[in-house]
């Protein structure tokens, strides 16, 4: 199996195309008369955090939870197979917003063992470039609206507005309302990042428990309302359960997964709410919408394999993010809807999150960054033609455990962990990732390692700067059970 290096453009050839054609934009109007931009001038960029993809309507999740946005998707592209650049937000945010692999933008924690809750991650390096500053430099009014207290410090560079605290859906989607309509005329950037889904888990009433099970739906007509579903026991109960057809694991399973998707059906109908005031203040026509996640959410997929791995120094398996590199935590959805992208499309490829902001950029016309990572998926607007690209996904940066890598190629992937032998998988026959091929595919696995090894190659990594967060970033942080785990 040959080795095949990740397609990239000529980065500088590339902004001199983009250079020549926004000239070009500007002298087709004749008579120095501007003509009216046919692209989108303005970006709203919707991060949802801790969002597995499977739990969307519109990638076939059972349950309503996304009608909002299966709306969306049905008037721009869907991408059935994006992955993500890391299993927790810092590394993943800092790679969505830079297109560059978490240790080349460094934000991220360090070290042999990592342990996130006893160590706060490094910024991102002070040369490295987000869209933050890029829009910010094209002259657009910027904005980031963070849920998530760890998007403090250099993530908030470029923007004229930045907030990153844990705020309510209905918080941030007022906020953002109000920026938008306080100078709707401006071309504009917003980031937004709902929290909602993330631990602990607490949809307002009207949706905790519209996907309780028709068994919870038995046992809780006749208790005690306390008992309900609502009230919570603690993820510590669970966390290193060895039996899960246990009868109490299951039915607290059960109620952690209908209060996470009631969760995502309360941030759909906020993204709706917000997407009604980009209408009303007419900008919908002018605007590039893209909804994604940063990682995802293990529900005990891989409990059983992750306790005899042992590799996470808290003692626990099964739940959470950020310790792992399996497809419930980097398989994520991706839509983008606007002016440029044909609506009703979905795209079988993988494609990764990498190529988010050479999208959004090369869309507006503002030139690259030479050292970026990753291709505008405007590629993949005429469908996906006769075969996907070779080009390989990679993910790194865990927060718990040992560092971690992973790649993904024409539907094989390898994950490699400091101290172990790697894992090898064909996604295709074995999506759930049960079977490790590792010792019966030797030429396959030292394909797949090779490869990653070229992406990955130590040139030009090395982590940002430890910068310590202010009180009340703290706070919140240690609420979220990071920092101490207070």
């Amino acid at each position: 199996m040959p080795i095949l290096p990740r397609r990239r453009l000529l980065p500088l050839a590339r902004a001199g195309v983009l250079g020549l054609l926004a000239v070009a934009s500007i002298a087709l109007g004749g008579g120095g008369a501007r003509p009216p931009r046919r692209g989108p001038v303005n970006v709203v960029f919707v991060c949802i955090d801790t969002l597995r993809a499977d739990h969307l309507s519109a990638y076939g999740y059972p349950q309503p939870t996304t009608p909002r946005l299966a709306e969306l998707a049905r008037r721009g592209m869907l991408f059935e197979r994006a992955q993500a650049a890391a299993p927790w937000t810092v590394p993943s945010v800092g790679s969505l917003l830079t297109a560059l692999y978490p240790g080349e933008h460094g934000a991220a924690v360090d070290g042999e063992i990592r342990q996130l809750d006893e160590q706060t991650p490094a910024q991102l390096r002070p040369e490295v470039q987000s869209l933050g500053d890029l829009f910010h430099e094209a002259g657009l009014r910027t904005a980031l609206l963070s849920g998530n207290p760890y998007l403090w410090g250099r993530f908030q560079r470029g923007f004229d507005l930045a907030v990153a605290e844990r705020r309510t859906a209905a918080e941030l989607t007022d906020r953002a309302v109000a920026w938008l309509a306080a100078a709707p005329e401006k071309p504009f950037f917003l980031y937004l990042q709902y929290m909602d889904l993330h631990q602990p888990t607490e949809p307002p009433p009207l949706y905790a428990g519209r996907f309780e099970t028709a068994a919870q739906r038995r046992e809780n007509s006749g208790a005690e309302p306390g008992a309900r579903l609502g009230a919570k026991p603690s993820d510590q109960s669970f966390e290193r359960q060895s039996d899960l057809g246990d009868r109490g694991f299951r039915s607290f399973r059960a109620e952690k997964i209908a209060r996470y998707d009631g969760a995502l059906l309360y941030v759909d109908a906020e993204i709706g709410r917000l997407l009604d005031a980009l209408a009303q203040l007419g900008r919908q026509g002018d605007t590039l919408v893209v909804v994604t996640a940063d990682h995802g959410e293990e529900f005990w997929d891989h409990a059983e394999a992750e306790r005899h791995m042992g590799a996470d120094p808290r003692g626990i398996w099964g739940v959470g993010h950020g310790h792992t590199l399996f497809q419930e935590l980097l398989h994520v959805p991706l839509i983008v809807a606007g002016p440029g992208f044909p609506a009703g499309r979905r795209v079988s490829c993988g494609v990764s999150l990498l190529d988010v902001a050479p999208t959004l950029l090369a869309a507006l016309g503002v030139p690259l960054r030479p050292e970026m990572r990753g291709t505008s998926l405007a590629r993949f607007r005429g469908g996906d033609g006769a075969a996907c690209p070779a080009e390989p996904l990679v993910a790194e940066s865990t927060a718990y455990g040992p560092e971690s890598r992973a790649l993904l190629w024409r539907g094989w992937k390898v994950i490699e962990r400091e101290g172990a032998g790697p894992a090898l998988y064909d996604l295709a026959r074995d999506p759930g990732e049960r079977h490790d091929l590792a010792g019966c595919r030797p030429r396959t696995l030292a394909a797949l390692s090779g490869l990653l090894a070229h992406e990955l190659a130590p040139h030009r990594r090395r982590p940002g700067d430890v910068l310590p967060p202010d009180l009340e970033t703290a706070r919140q942080l240690r609420s979220l059970g990071y920092l101490g785990g207070g």
